[in-house]
């Protein structure tokens, strides 16, 4: 393959600059439906590469990962609040701090949280009343929150309230970096700037309380921050340092509550919409006397597949090459912006049947198993694979499991719900739902 990469024109200064501030995810959509699975389009000045071909994705995530790291713009905005954390390193750094981290994510760990799991499930149902009215989101985020803080640092944070305002701003000022080619200085006064100095602050303060109170204890809990303060460095034998404890933590924050909370709001909201299907799980959860197996529940598994292949949190991330590359068959000069997008793989008719159709059974037996390599990646893939993903799908399968024989939600009528391209693929404006207490 030759010439130049296809999309549209746009206008000859701002390019679809517009069209991307608009609806961005509609505007992805439509950009790969028109012009094929790898095109190009211009913000700007910048010119960014859009990639929704499975093939090329394995060769950029999986084959070649040490030729396109995280983008300069992106690296910088995710050390702004999460420092120098696993999502924001490169290279033997993060293999580094991988290796520290990988024992809290392992399966057998991931099962030790059961119970705490179940517990802050039960008490955050035991706040529902019979025929309240709420939006599912920020309710499941307090939720999700509480089980990270918990699980992995043994705290029950007063602060949680805070910290989510301090991690959805943060989101906010993500969910603006995608859209806009140009990275404004962090010392610049604007409210992007003011909102992310303050979020910062909130987590700063709260880390590091969390710290300093746990080295003073004689018998720590077993827990990932106790493992963090006992690591050493392989290399040089010394233990990390505070800072990177704290942007370790600050990564675990931001990454492992809010996948999981727009994960199961999507969960609650397609099954509102698919009663069938809502009651099929109900019998499996019968069955089981509410313990989570994925072998003996596989259409509570086949549901969270669908959900997570209709509406993957990580909808969308970037990379650049770092020299020049050729990637499905043309060639990408060093630095030029790269978005891959699972979003857009997932709904691709040649991969999926009828791909805008909720339909779990879709991943029965091993049907997952005959489709190409990264048709189908909700946690991405390659050396960068997300860490979380064990704790991810055990803590919603037992969400799941505990609430779903006890309470119900109603999709009260009048809204439009449609996924919104912020750092998660949240929805817009939120899911308003009425409680019933079964």
């Amino acid at each position: 393959m030759t010439g130049s990469i296809p999309g549209p024109v746009g206008h000859p200064l701002l390019g679809s600059l517009n069209d991307m501030r608009g609806n961005f995810l509609q505007f992805l959509v439509t950009t790969s439906r028109d012009y094929g699975s790898i095109t190009q389009f211009r913000a700007g000045p910048a010119r960014m590469v859009l990639i929704a071909d499975p093939e090329a994705i394995a060769d950029i995530l999986l084959k070649r990962p040490e030729l396109f790291h995280k983008t300069g713009s992106t690296k910088k905005l995710l050390a702004g609040l999460l420092g120098a954390g696993l999502v924001s390193l490169e290279g033997n750094e993060h293999r580094r701090h991988r290796s520290v981290m990988q024992p809290a994510f392992h399966t057998r760990q991931v099962q030790q949280y059961t119970q705490v799991v179940i517990e802050h499930t039960l008490k955050w149902l035991e706040q529902r009343t019979e025929g309240e009215t709420l939006d599912i989101v920020p309710a499941l985020a307090d939720l999700m929150l509480d089980i990270v803080v918990t699980t992995f640092f043994s705290a029950n944070l007063a602060e949680t309230g805070q910290i989510r305002a301090a991690l959805h701003s943060f989101s906010q000022a993500l969910d603006l970096r995608v859209r806009s080619p140009i990275s404004l200085p962090g010392w610049l006064p604007t409210e992007g700037n003011r909102i992310l100095r303050q979020a910062v602050t909130t987590l700063d303060a709260t880390v590091y309380r969390l710290i300093a109170e746990r080295r003073r204890m004689a018998e720590p809990p077993a827990d990932l921050l106790t493992m963090l303060l006992n690591t050493q460095d392989a290399d040089s034998g010394q233990p990390l340092s505070d800072k990177e404890i704290r942007d370790e933590i600050a990564t675990i924050f931001f990454a492992g509550y809010e996948t999981t909370t727009t994960t199961l709001a999507w969960v609650w909201y397609l099954l509102s919409q698919h009663p069938a299907a809502h009651e099929k799980l109900l019998v499996e959860i019968g069955q089981n006397g509410g313990q989570v197996n994925p072998q003996q529940m596989p259409f509570l598994d086949q549901v969270l597949k669908e959900v997570l292949r209709l509406y993957p949190a990580a909808w969308l991330f970037d990379r650049e090459p770092v020299e020049n590359v050729t990637v499905g068959g043309y060639t990408i000069p060093a630095g030029r912006t790269l978005f891959i997008s699972p979003y857009l793989v997932h709904r691709n008719a040649a991969y999926f049947d009828e791909p805008d159709v909720f339909r779990p059974e879709r991943f029965q037996d091993s049907a997952e198993k005959q489709l190409p390599r990264f048709a189908y990646f909700p946690f991405g893939g390659g050396p960068r694979v997300c860490i979380g993903q064990p704790f991810a799908l055990h803590t919603m399968m037992l969400v799941l499991a505990t609430l779903l024989p006890r309470l119900n939600f109603e999709l009260l009528p009048g809204q439009t719900i449609r996924p919104s391209a912020a750092a998660t693929l949240v929805p817009a404006g939120g899911i308003q739902m009425r409680v019933h207490r079964l």
